[in-house]
């Protein structure tokens, strides 16, 4: 089966959050076919930053949405 790269931008709810904690807890929450590859710390504005991640999952119905469940529900996460 096919495997896809998901470069998403995930905007945390303040500056108070700690970038590296909240990407261990995305890591902690994914499925078993979904897998974070990279990320990066990128200026926002105003001293807020975002996460820029790579993620690898299986090219199947059902994958995005399982991505998304995944890692909305975590309260640190304002968007993604």
């Amino acid at each position: 089966m096919a495997r896809l790269l998901l470069i998403a931008k995930i905007l945390p709810t303040g500056t108070e959050v700690n970038l590296d904690e909240l990407v261990n807890s995305i890591k902690n929450n994914l499925n078993d076919d979904i897998e974070l590859k990279e990320y990066s710390k990128e200026p926002l504005a105003f001293g807020l930053e975002f996460i820029k991640a790579q993620f690898t999952l299986n090219d199947a119905e059902g994958q995005m949405d399982s991505f998304e469940n995944s890692v909305t529900h975590l309260k640190e996460i304002i968007h993604l």
